[in-house]
């Protein structure tokens, strides 16, 4: 072999060792580096993945249902009435006499008590003998101040005077008539508040004395129930006298609960009604009996109507403080379940996310260690070359008579 074959057959070797394999060493490192990034990063997005998989969500705390009563608690009490209060302070009005003799049809013993005095205040008449005291009057002289027994009030007895007149009247009467009086006289209430000076009249119903035939004498049984006896107290004080009217007032009195849409033994109907009769006791005539049962009824129904507002407006307020609870709880409910249903997608999305995640390592690590594989054959490949021409080098160099220009033109 000629020495310029030698040099052409070496140079042509050392070729790839000189630019091909630093070349596909360095893009095999590159895909190798590439390879190991990409098993090192689904590596960590796995992990974050099952971690980000393996606690629950946080959920708030679900109210628990209404535990309030569902019972309408008592109406609230109204605001006070100043009015009533300024009414405790007004001295009596209306001074009034209520005859309690009925008609008089035989002479009048001297000292028999013919009625009481009325008037209109808030608090009670002062008693006997204070409740009134006689200022004058065409008929001053007629009458003296006493105590009416059946009303416990102060009233009007018949001095020697009155009782002369009325028995000379009667003595001649032929029909019923009515003899007035007039005084003038003051009143005081139970505090001692002083009225004005009014004037007071009333009559007298006179008489022609019954004959001898006798008389069927009325009654009404006094019953044992509570309206039996306020039906005879109100009786008793619209027909003081014992007649048929007071009879028919008796029998009307234990209508009215019926008339006012209660029953005979509903309590708080007839403790009304007994304060009502109490408190008009002084007002109530036969001819006004009527006025003061409408009145009842329409006192009631209004007593009754504002106690169902009271107890619908209670009924309101316990129905939205359970519809609140309600309201709360399934919003607490409906929000954990958002949060659930959301971490439930996420954990199946995080499962699909690292299977894919694991794909790609498993196919990553796949490929570095492939290309691992190449570089350590290309590292053999080129260190046998190496040793090779090393060999040839030092053969080429041993062999005599071989020019020294040859081995320094070697490339290795």
């Amino acid at each position: 072999m000629k020495s310029g074959d030698f040099s052409e057959s070496r140079l042509f070797n050392g070729f790839p060792s000189v630019f091909v394999l630093p070349v596909a060493r360095a893009i095999y490192l590159f895909i190798a580096l590439i390879s190991l990034l990409v098993v090192v990063g689904g590596i960590v997005f796995a992990v974050f993945l099952q971690l980000s998989t393996a606690g629950q969500p946080r959920t708030i705390a679900v109210p628990p249902p209404y535990q309030g009563s569902l019972s309408v608690p008592d109406p609230p009490l109204e605001a006070l009435d100043l009015a009533v209060v300024g009414a405790r302070l007004k001295p009596p009005t209306n001074i009034g006499f209520a005859v309690t003799t009925g008609t008089i049809s035989t002479p009048l013993k001297q000292g028999t008590v013919l009625g009481y005095f009325t008037a209109d205040t808030a608090n009670q008449i002062a008693a006997y003998p204070d409740g009134v005291s006689i200022l004058g009057g065409p008929d001053a002289e007629r009458f003296v101040r006493a105590l009416d027994q059946k009303s416990n009030l102060v009233g009007l007895a018949a001095t020697p005077m009155l009782a002369g007149e009325l028995a000379e009247s009667l003595r001649d009467i032929k029909e019923e008539q009515d003899r007035t009086f007039l005084i003038r006289v003051v009143m005081r209430d139970q505090f001692g508040t002083t009225s004005a000076a009014e004037d007071v009249a009333f009559s007298l119903r006179l008489a022609p004395a019954p004959s001898a035939a006798p008389q069927p004498k009325l009654d009404f049984p006094v019953g044992s129930t509570e309206l039996q006896k306020i039906a005879g107290d109100l009786a008793k004080i619209v027909e003081p006298a014992m007649t048929p009217a007071r009879v028919s007032a008796y029998e009307k009195a234990q209508l009215v609960p019926r008339r006012c849409g209660a029953s005979d033994s509903d309590q708080v109907f007839l403790a009304d009604y007994r304060s009502a009769v109490a408190d008009a006791r002084f007002k109530l005539t036969a001819a006004n009996v009527e006025a003061f049962y409408t009145g009842l009824c329409d006192a009631w129904k209004e007593a009754l109507q504002r106690q169902a507002d009271a107890q619908e407006q209670a009924a309101q307020l316990v129905r939205e403080a359970r519809d609140q609870a309600e309201q709360a709880r399934a919003s607490a409910q409906a929000h954990n379940n958002d949060l659930l249903q959301q971490h439930a997608a996420w954990v199946f999305e995080a499962r699909a996310y690292t299977g894919v995640t694991l794909s790609v390592i498993a196919g990553a690590l796949g490929i570095f260690l492939c290309v691992s594989l190449v570089l350590a054959f290309l590292a053999i490949e080129s260190h046998s070359r190496a040793v090779r021409l090393a060999i040839e080098t030092m053969v080429h160099l041993s062999a005599p008579g071989k020019p020294a220009d040859a081995v320094e033109g070697d490339p290795s």
